[in-house]
């Protein structure tokens, strides 16, 4: 017969470790005084002819979607009409990060310029679907699919 283990089974370093993710919340970067989220975004920008491309890595969660915006923004107001956001690195998006996405959306709309997510992770498909943003935007398979609809009307 088994008996109900007491809170000081759970005290021991074994009983912790079974308790706890040894997953650490934040790794150190370069420099010592400075603390980097685990679930970083990072952005490279790239230009294909006349079509700038945000190409974006790690995880969307609220921490990181004002750097979304402000990636985004900052293209916009240096004059880019033709955007694309490469998520192909990306395997996370949380529901603030989405609503970033749809708020950069609205601007980019007043700005008269396009938008074209690609290369979306099946997760990050999945909760811009369930969150009812998906048909809201502009979606291509990969980044020259992307590139290509440029060539097209946009859909109305």
């Amino acid at each position: 017969m088994e008996t109900a283990r007491s809170r000081k089974d759970y005290d021991t370093p074994a009983g912790t470790a079974a308790l706890r993710p040894s997953i650490p919340l934040a790794v150190t970067t370069s420099s010592p005084d400075q603390q980097m989220l685990r679930w970083a975004l990072s952005f490279e920008q790239e230009r294909a002819g006349d079509v700038f491309v945000l190409a974006t890595a790690g995880r969307m969660s609220a921490a990181t979607s004002g750097q979304l915006i402000e990636q985004l923004v900052a293209a916009l107001d240096a004059g880019e009409r033709r955007i694309v956001v490469d998520l192909a690195r990306v395997d996370y998006a949380c529901s603030a990060a989405l609503m970033a996405l749809q708020a950069v959306y609205g601007r980019v709309y007043l700005n008269e310029a396009r938008l074209v997510l690609c290369s979306l992770d099946p997760s990050v498909r999945l909760a811009l679907d369930l969150a009812g943003l998906l048909e809201e935007f502009e979606v291509a398979e990969t980044r020259a699919a992307a590139v290509e609809q440029f060539g097209r009307p946009a859909p109305n």
